[in-house]
């Protein structure tokens, strides 16, 4: 595993340690599931996290939702989905929840690019 991005030192540290226990450990999907939030806020540190819990967690739920997905994937196929139709199930969940105002993944990118550019 390993990572790219800009954030505070909190959220870019706590990114690289769970790189790090990642590359050494090898879990399973299921044992990225079951590391919690909590422990890796023990893994830097309560007194140097303090409040900034979200920063030190932001990394580990990212690789939550990427394992998630890839058990979703696994999943589908073996139900006898296609690649295709994955994407199309993807693609309908992403336009219903557009539908309740929220945005996320890379139309959520998109309107940040546009928002920045009309700054």
């Amino acid at each position: 595993m390993r990572f790219e991005g800009e954030g505070c030192t909190i959220s870019q540290a706590a990114a690289s340690i769970l790189a790090d226990r990642v590359n050494k450990t090898h879990p399973t999907l299921d044992e990225v599931d079951e590391f919690s939030y909590d422990q890796m806020v023990d893994i830097l540190g309560r007194d140097v996290v303090g409040f900034r819990e979200r920063c030190a967690t932001l990394a580990l739920g990212t690789l939550k939702m990427a394992a998630r997905k890839i058990q979703m994937h696994r999943r589908l196929r073996a139900a006898g989905r296609t690649d295709e139709e994955i994407r199309a199930l993807e693609q309908a969940i992403v336009n219903a929840r557009s539908d309740s105002g929220l945005v996320f993944g890379q139309a959520a990118e998109e309107q940040r690019g546009v928002s920045g550019a009309d700054r």
